[in-house]
């Protein structure tokens, strides 16, 4: 599942995978992956690794 995001922006509506298009989750995950949050995740998943 998914959060529907336009215009660069999250809509609140929840979709499933079965009515997003590959783009609209390609979007999703680009966005995600520019996010502080995200970054502070991968930072503390580093460290676990090593």
């Amino acid at each position: 599942m998914f959060w529907e995001i336009k215009d660069n922006r999250y809509t609140g509506r929840l979709l499933t995978g079965a009515f997003l298009e590959k783009k609209e989750i390609d979007e999703f995950v680009t966005l995600l992956a520019k996010t502080e949050d995200f970054k502070k995740f991968e930072e503390i998943l580093e460290e676990i690794e090593e």
